[in-house]
C-alpha cells in the first residue's frame, strides 16, 4: 500500500505540473480524482467535503480496506445472527427475506459457504451471466454454442471496481465474494449517490442507445429463412442454444453435412500438390474447414494422400471422443504398416465419414470433399487457428514440405523436381526403397509403437 501511495503521489505531482502529455487539468476536479482513487469526478459543492455525501461514502469505502481489530472490530453478519437466534433451530437468511418458503431452517449455524441454498440463491444469477458471456464470446468467434464449454480464463486479482475503470487500483482479497465485501457495499452506495459517476464508455453507450431506441421485433431466424415449422417470434431472447426448434434444426443440418459435403470453390497448387482455397492446414498434413452451425470438417491433404497412397483400412475415433490438437487422432493402414495423423484442432467428434469406413481409398481419391474424415465440435477454435497455416503461408509451407520429401527420395529426385515434373499418385508404392517409418516421422510427425507379438489391426 505504501508503494502505491508513493506512485500515486509522484504521478499527481507530475500531472499537476503539466508534464503529462494530452492531460488537461480541471479546476473543479474532486479530491478523490486528485488523489488518483477515481478516474473522473467533478466537484459540485465548491469543495465543501464536510457536507458531501459522496465524500462520506468514499471514506467509508476506504475504511473498509482497513477494518478495525480487537474490541473495536465490528462483528460480522454471521456472528450477529448467532447472537440474535440462540436456539437450536435458526431461520435461514433467505426465509427472513421472503425468498424461500417455510420451514427454511439453517442447519449450518450461518456458515453459508457451501450451503446449497446459498449457492442457488446467490450464485445462480452469476452463473447465468457467465454462461451468457461465454456463449456470446463463442458466437462472436463463430463457434457452435452447443459445443463443450471452453476452458475459462483465470481471473486476475483485480477488484471488479478496478476492472470497471472506476477505481485506479484495488486488488480483491475476498476471492470475489462481493456480497460480503464492505468495500463493495460502500462503493455501491457511493455510486448510488451519483449514478453517472465512473461509468465506462460501454455502459454510457448502452444507456445512450437504450434511452433512444428499442428493438421492434424478435423474429425467429429459422422462420425468416423459410422454415414454416419455426415460430414467428423468438421466445428465447435470441438464446438459440436453449431453443428446442433450433436444436432440431442443428441436428438436421449435421446429418445433411455428413451426407452432402459442400464442394470446394477453388483449388491452387504448390509444388504440384493440390491445395483447397479457404482451408486451414496443420503441419501434420491434416486440413480443416469451418462449416455451418460452428462445426469443423477435417481430413488428410493431397500431399499425404499422394505420398502414402491408398490405404487398406483406417482407424477412426468413435463419436463423442475428445481430440486434442497435436495429439494423434486417427490412423491409416497399408500392407501391415500404419501411420497416425495428428489432430489439427481440439474438440469432440460429432461424426465420421461413412464413405471412408466403407472404402478407405476415398481419402486418396478425393481428399478435400468426399474423402473427409471427421466432423468436430471445436472447443478452442480461435486458439487452435494460431497453429494452422492459411492462404499464401500454407503454400510456402507446402513447398518446404516438398523439399523435405525430395531429401527422403534421394538426390536424383531433387533434380527431377527442379524440372517441374508432377508428383505421381502413389509415391510410396512407386519408388522402391522409400521407408514408411521415415515418411511418417519426417512428414506426419508421428511414429508407431507396436507392442511385441502384436499384429496391426486394420479395423477399430
Amino acid at each position: 500500500m505504501t508503494d502505491h501511495h508513493q506512485m500515486t503521489s509522484s504521478y499527481q505531482a507530475v500531472r499537476h505540473a503539466g508534464k503529462v502529455v494530452g492531460f488537461k487539468v480541471l479546476s473543479e476536479e474532486c479530491i478523490w480524482m486528485r488523489a488518483g482513487v477515481v478516474n473522473f469526478k467533478v466537484c459540485d459543492r465548491n469543495y465543501d467535503c464536510f457536507s458531501c455525501d459522496f465524500d462520506r461514502r468514499m471514506r467509508h469505502a476506504m475504511d473498509a480496506q482497513r477494518p478495525p481489530r480487537g474490541r473495536e472490530a465490528e462483528k460480522d453478519w454471521a456472528a450477529k445472527m448467532r447472537e440474535t437466534y440462540l436456539g437450536r433451530e435458526k431461520p435461514c437468511r433467505y426465509l427472513l427475506t421472503g425468498e424461500i418458503e417455510p420451514p427454511g431452517l439453517c442447519t449450518r449455524d450461518y456458515d453459508c459457504d457451501g450451503c446449497p441454498i446459498h449457492m442457488a440463491m446467490e450464485y445462480e444469477p452469476v452463473s447465468r451471466s457467465v454462461e451468457a458471456e461465454r456463449y456470446s464470446g463463442e458466437l462472436r468467434a463463430g463457434l457452435d454454442p452447443s459445443a463443450e464449454p471452453a476452458r475459462v480464463r483465470p481471473l486476475t486479482a483485480e477488484c471488479i471496481w478496478m476492472q470497471a475503470g472506476i477505481i485506479n487500483f484495488k486488488l480483491c482479497d475476498g476471492e470475489y465474494d462481493c456480497y460480503h465485501c464492505a468495500f463493495d457495499q460502500n462503493m455501491r452506495e457511493a455510486m448510488g449517490a451519483h449514478p453517472g459517476l465512473g461509468k465506462s464508455r460501454n455502459a454510457q453507450w448502452q444507456l445512450f442507445m437504450g434511452q433512444r431506441y428499442d428493438t421492434a421485433a424478435r423474429p425467429c431466424i429459422h422462420r425468416l429463412s423459410g422454415d414454416l415449422d419455426a415460430p414467428d417470434i423468438c421466445t428465447e431472447g435470441q438464446s438459440c442454444y436453449h431453443c428446442p426448434h433450433h436444436l432440431k434444426h442443428a441436428a438436421r443440418t449435421r446429418v445433411e453435412m455428413t451426407e452432402n459435403p459442400a464442394p470446394v470453390q477453388a483449388y491452387g497448387y504448390a509444388s504440384g500438390f493440390k491445395m483447397a482455397d479457404g482451408y486451414y492446414y496443420h503441419f501434420g498434413h491434416a486440413w480443416i474447414r469451418i462449416e455451418a452451425d460452428g462445426l469443423v470438417r477435417t481430413g488428410m491433404d493431397d500431399f499425404a494422400s499422394r505420398v502414402f497412397g491408398p490405404a487398406r483400412a483406417v482407424q477412426l475415433p468413435p463419436k463423442g471422443v475428445h481430440l486434442t490438437q497435436g495429439k494423434t487422432a486417427w490412423a491409416m493402414v497399408r500392407n501391415g504398416k500404419s501411420a497416425a495423423v495428428q489432430a489439427p484442432l481440439s474438440g469432440k467428434v460429432v461424426s465420421v465419414n461413412p464413405r471412408v469406413l466403407e472404402d478407405p481409398r476415398a481419402c486418396h481419391q478425393d481428399p478435400y470433399v468426399n474423402g473427409w474424415v471427421m466432423l468436430v465440435e471445436p472447443s478452442s477454435l480461435r486458439l487452435d487457428l494460431n497453429a494452422l497455416y492459411y492462404g499464401e503461408e500454407s503454400r510456402r509451407w507446402m513447398e518446404s514440405e516438398t523439399r523435405s520429401l525430395h531429401e527422403l527420395m534421394g538426390p536424383q529426385y531433387e533434380e527431377l523436381a527442379a524440372t517441374g515434373a508432377q508428383p505421381v499418385d502413389d509415391l510410396y508404392g512407386a519408388i522402391p526403397g522409400l521407408n514408411w517409418d521415415d515418411l511418417t516421422q519426417k512428414l506426419l510427425r508421428t511414429k508407431a509403437r507396436h507392442p511385441e507379438n502384436e499384429s496391426i489391426d486394420e479395423t477399430f
